[in-house]
């Protein structure tokens, strides 16, 4: 059975968010109105609002003509004509029972019944149902918002029928494009059971050192490998009446209840009704722009101080494990906490594999999945040393299950990773070269190449960008189909690492260093632009400055839905110099239009590149002009290397012809004296600064081809030339490493 439509009861926040999604993925999606209806029908006001609502959500906003908006008495007329059937009312459990007791008499035998929830047991919810109801009933818990979570965890029944499961798993996984794990009917599921419970112990922790809200989420976000907001930070994003809600629940449960001892000082807030974001303050709350904590010892809110610690300065940035290892190791009460934090993940994780999860993989994948974690609690044991922290946590928290004692040596390895849907090793069948943070080369079973991206902070260095050199001349040379360029784990690359600016600032001469790197950066561009044989760039998360440069010279580019891509430099006092200028004008110019469309497109591209746009997901980067018409989008995730190298075949195939350097006549004088008009605007109205007007201007030099009278011919290489030009003279600007050094400190743009 193909769903083609899903009926959706509830049209809350959820409901909404659900509706388009669905809608996004090509169902006919109806949203059920359940209450404040008259005679049956909604109010067309009512109607409209909740439309709108829906439409600002699509990505392609034509697809809201796939949306009809219903009352629930209207639902029951056309109920037996329902193929998937998701509840999405209030999280209530007898408000749950009583819809799916009516329900169940007016839909169809076959359909699909699923119930959205992210805390109530399913179990409870269809207690009262037929067995034969129950046979194709389960649980669903969508992660929100949904066009950025990754996952929906689902929760079958006892009595729920493989043949309903695989349904849903193969409808969740193909039409809605999110990945899913299959969690045990317990309280918080895995996913909040393991992220509510790594936030609480936390704060439980803090509370009881008398430690401020800043400094334990300073200690307890992105360098323990999670989300950068800290639990105090998430609680107020969710709802710390929400999260007390959640906290019953949890206690009222034998096994949990040791893990979650009662707090007490978050009930002044809960009283005075300061419970988070929904109403403007929290735990933190902000006044004139700054952000204040909630001091509970004086129960009033200071200013927001996030401190940071001495051994923080040893951290290299996306390297784990060594930063895991000062952790393990650092003696002082900070670095403690955060050890204490990763154990007690670590030893609930572990106790909850044949609870809540049918295997440790499902536990790491749900937090990376939905709760946006770098590194899964299983990872990090790994990294840590598996046997170091198997003995320091049987020490300090008792002794493990008996299914850690049957792992031999750690949870993961190179040819058995958490993600193999998208891990060349798990394709391999020769490994070419391992580089050590760098790159990894191999060679699959369809004789296609996969190049790895593995720097530890997803950046470019010489070092890689030789390894890119090297992977294009095995390929050439080589009896290959074609090559795959992928970033491993959730990026692609986020452009040039900073130490390739320190080496040319340390250097004796250093506008020939910079020059050198730059012969090196387009050497590189090139040999992927005239391959050969076809190359992918197989690309996600952020895709960003060289990084971007690197995949917009591949043959093709199949981009994951949450891309977010652009050429940034105008940040760092830069512009584009890796090729990505010349490759973005060289496709304009290229078209067969019209003087004047040629020119609005490169207006256009200007804009994107002055403003140092980053597109906000794959079709927006479409949108953008980074992504061409013949690129792909895979919406889920877990296709995209199988994608690419589909592609690679496809091409190869095909009978793959190599580009050509083809000249066409530059705008020139013309489209400069538009942006030069355009951008002397801004300055008069104090919108950009004087270098910022120079950054632009030497942007648009390169788009029009120089100074060039309108008419003249050039090529691809020659605005290589220009691009270069223009980057050697800007990397001696002082003005250029003030930028560069506030981006590398700060890790924000400087405007000077």
């Amino acid at each position: 059975m193909t769903i083609q439509s899903v009926h959706i009861l509830g049209a809350g926040q959820m409901g909404r968010d659900l509706a388009s999604w669905c809608i996004s993925r090509g169902l006919e999606t109806t949203l059920v109105k359940m209450t404040d209806v008259t005679e049956g029908l909604i109010d067309k006001k009512t109607e409209q609002s909740i439309q709108a609502d829906i439409q600002q959500k699509l990505q392609e906003t034509d697809r809201i003509h796939h949306l009809r908006f219903i009352s629930y008495p209207q639902f029951l007329e056309e109920a037996a004509t329902c193929e998937w059937v998701v509840e999405s009312v209030v999280e209530d459990l007898t408000i749950k029972q009583g819809v799916w007791a009516e329900v169940v008499d007016y839909v169809a035998a076959e359909a699909i019944l699923s119930t959205n929830t992210s805390s109530l047991q399913v179990k409870e919810i269809a207690t009262n149902l037929p067995k034969q109801v129950q046979e194709r009933f389960s649980g669903v818990h969508f992660f929100t918002p949904l066009s950025r979570s990754k996952l929906v965890e689902l929760i079958p029944l006892d009595q729920t029928t493989p043949q309903y499961i695989n349904q849903l798993e193969q409808l969740v996984d193909k039409v809605l494009a999110k990945r899913f794990i299959v969690s045990r009917d317990v309280t918080g599921f895995v996913a909040n059971r393991m992220g509510f419970y790594a936030n609480y112990e936390a704060m439980y922790r803090g509370e009881a050192r008398h430690w401020p809200i800043p400094k334990v989420d300073a200690l307890t976000g992105a360098k323990l490998a999670r989300v950068k907001m800290g639990p105090y930070r998430l609680t107020d994003l969710t709802g710390i009446d929400l999260s007390e809600s959640a906290l019953k629940a949890y206690r009222q449960n034998t096994f949990l209840a040791e893990f979650f001892p009662p707090r007490t000082q978050h009930h002044a807030l809960l009283k005075a009704g300061y419970v988070g974001d929904k109403v403007g303050q929290g735990y933190y709350k902000k006044e004139q722009g700054k952000r204040l904590a909630f001091d509970f010892e004086t129960r009033e809110y200071r200013q927001a101080s996030f401190p940071t610690f001495p051994f923080f300065e040893k951290f290299e940035s996306g390297d784990w494990e060594h930063n895991l290892d000062i952790i393990f190791t650092e003696d002082s009460p900070e670095a403690h906490f955060m050890w204490e934090s990763l154990r007690n993940v670590m030893y609930f994780a572990a106790l909850n594999v044949g609870r809540a999860a049918d295997d440790y993989r499902t536990i790491d994948q749900a937090l990376i999945w939905g709760y946006n974690w770098t590194l899964g609690p299983f990872q990090i044991w790994d990294k840590l040393g598996f046997h170091r922290v198997k003995e320091r946590i049987e020490v300090e928290c008792g002794p493990l299950p008996d299914w850690i004692q049957d792992i031999q040596g750690g949870f993961y390895s190179e040819d058995r990773p958490l993600d193999s849907d998208n891990s060349p090793q798990a394709i391999a069948e020769k490994i070419l070269w391992h580089h050590d943070h760098q790159t990894r080369l191999s060679q699959t079973k369809q004789n296609s190449l996969v190049l790895e991206l593995r720097t530890a902070n997803h950046a470019l260095n010489l070092a890689v960008l030789e390894d890119i050199l090297a992977a294009v001349d095995e390929l050439e040379q080589g009896h290959y189909e074609g090559l795959v360029i992928i970033g491993e784990g959730k990026h692609f690359s986020v452009g040039f690492d900073f130490s390739g600016f320190e080496m040319i600032k340390q250097a004796p001469h250093p506008s020939q260093k910079a020059k050198e790197i730059s012969n090196l950066g387009y050497e590189v561009v090139k040999r992927l632009k005239f391959a050969r044989k076809p190359i992918v760039a197989a690309v996600r998360g952020h895709v960003l400055g060289g990084g971007a440069e690197i995949a917009l010279q591949s043959t093709r580019i199949v981009a994951a839905a949450q891309t977010y891509m652009g050429l940034p430099e105008v940040g760092v006092g830069l512009l584009p110099a890796g090729g990505g200028l010349a490759e973005l004008a060289d496709r304009i110019y290229q078209q067969d239009d019209s003087r004047f469309e040629k020119k609005q497109k490169l207006l256009a591209l200007f804009n994107t590149v002055a403003y140092g746009q980053v597109s906000k997901h794959a079709q927006h980067a479409r949108e953008l002009g980074f992504l061409r018409t013949e690129d792909i989008i895979v919406a889920n995730e877990r296709y995209l290397l199988q994608t690419a190298l589909s592609m690679v075949q496809m091409l190869s195939q095909a009978g793959h012809i190599s580009a050509t350097n083809i000249r066409y006549q530059a705008l020139g004088q013309d489209f400069k004296a538009v942006v030069s008009g355009l951008v002397k605007n801004w300055r008069i109205g104090g919108y950009v600064t004087d270098f910022e007007q120079e950054l632009t201007n030497r942007i648009a030099d390169v788009l029009a081809g120089g100074e060039l009278p309108l008419g003249v011919e050039i090529d691809y290489e020659y605005f290589l030339e220009l691009e270069q030009s223009h980057y050697l003279e800007l990397i001696e600007h002082d003005l250029t490493w003030e930028r560069l050094h506030h981006m590398q400190v700060y890790k924000r743009p400087l405007r000077n």
